[in-house]
């Protein structure tokens, strides 16, 4: 069992050696740009993943999927403002498309706008009637629910919690910059 251990770990940056040595043949290639970003995604390795999620879109700005794929990566930062905006570029794209919908509900949810989230919800379920999505519906559903509940149960301690986000995100901002 340690052994296999040992060559699992092995093998992780042998992919990440494979994938950067095909973009140096291959840089113009968004489409490894947006593996290596999925890869450093996987491994916590947000702000590399996201450089490489950037370069693919330098590449390719009409693929929807790059914009989904930046948001998830900018909700794991922490930057909800910024994925807000990433995941939307991608449904202004497509918006038929329920998966980016979600995607698009969960950020308006991590930047505490429960009632934008609930529209995306709404119009998704529009576009799946069959409910393919359901499960994930139903889990955003729930925390829509909540933060709309504890909006109403004590109102000041939904707006403080709206400021302090608002505070981390520029903070974080801030210190992106520097």
């Amino acid at each position: 069992m340690n052994q296999k251990s040992r060559h699992e770990t092995n093998k992780v940056p042998d992919k990440e050696n494979v994938l950067r040595t095909q973009l140096e043949k291959r840089p113009n290639a968004p489409g490894l740009h947006c593996k290596l970003a999925l890869f450093l995604r996987q491994k916590k390795r947000g702000d590399e993943a996201l450089v490489c999620i950037d370069e693919a879109i330098a590449l390719a700005p009409d693929t929807a999927r790059f914009y989904r794929i930046r948001a998830s990566i900018l909700m794991n930062l922490g930057h909800q403002k910024d994925a807000v905006k990433s995941v939307m570029t991608a449904v202004d794209m497509r918006p038929k498309n329920v998966e980016f919908r979600l995607v698009a509900a969960q950020s308006l949810l991590s930047d505490l706008k429960p009632e934008k989230a609930q529209q995306q919800i709404d119009t998704a379920l529009e576009l799946d009637p069959e409910l393919r999505s359901l499960q994930k519906m139903i889990r955003l559903q729930h925390r829509i629910n909540r933060m709309k509940f504890r909006a109403e149960q004590n109102p000041l301690d939904w707006a403080t919690r709206q400021f302090n986000r608002r505070i981390s995100n520029v903070a974080k901002e801030e210190k992106k910059r520097s």
